[in-house]
């Protein structure tokens, strides 16, 4: 979910769709929020018919619903921000 959207049926089937650059970064920068919104209007809210929602949780809420997402819409997200994976020192794996 770092870098896909999931949209699917929770416990049936979803399908993803991928982007290059992890959500925290994108949320990092100084239009993130904004360029998330765009994100979501143009690539998930099509995909959201039927039974699907949007199952990412590491969206904060208020951008899912600026994004014009129904609370029935998606997932409750865990956290209201995002925050970028701590990068590891040494020879960790």
């Amino acid at each position: 979910m770092e870098k896909n959207f999931l949209i699917g049926i929770p416990g049936v089937n979803y399908f993803m769709i991928a982007f290059k650059v992890p959500f925290a970064q994108i949320l990092s920068s100084p239009n993130g929020a904004l360029m998330m919104e765009k994100m979501l209007r143009k690539y998930v809210v099509p995909e959201l018919r039927g039974d699907n929602i949007l199952l990412n949780t590491n969206v904060p809420e208020y951008i899912l619903t600026s994004a014009g997402l129904n609370k029935w819409q998606y997932v409750k997200p865990i956290s209201s921000t995002v925050s970028p994976k701590k990068k590891r020192r040494g020879n960790h794996p």
